[in-house]
């Protein structure tokens, strides 16, 4: 269990993932749309999950986290699902990879060790 020191992101998991980094499912990971309008960010509180209630950037968008975001991360901005879903979400592309897991190591942010090759190929371009 995490017990944060600090406001730190990395404080928001326990000693054994920030270590050796956390294993998602790719059904959970969405990359966002370059393309599209709505422009996701992460809430500034206590918890990991953002929500419609705190200012999702749709009132259709799930409990989810914006990573991969930060200066000196590479590849696209990702957002992970708390609960798995189907559903189509506004501003936001399924991983065009096979199912399995998509292992994240903890800092400032959480970052992709590596990213299927199908997915960096299929994004569209920035515009």
């Amino acid at each position: 269990k995490a017990e944060p020191l600090s406001a730190a992101f990395r404080q928001r998991f326990c000693a054994a993932c920030q270590s050796d980094g956390l294993l998602i499912p790719a059904s959970r990971v969405r990359v966002v749309d370059p393309l599209g309008s709505a422009a996701p960010f992460n809430q500034h509180g206590g918890g990991v999950w953002n929500t419609a209630e705190g200012g999702a950037p749709s009132p259709l968008w799930p409990a989810h986290r914006v990573v991969n975001q930060t200066t000196g991360c590479d590849g696209p901005k990702l957002v992970l699902l708390r609960d798995p879903t189907t559903a189509t979400i506004p501003g936001l592309l399924a991983v065009p990879c096979a199912p399995g897991m998509i292992a994240f190591r903890v800092g400032r942010t959480l970052q992709p060790t590596a990213l299927p090759p199908l997915l960096l190929e299929s994004l569209p371009p920035l515009p």
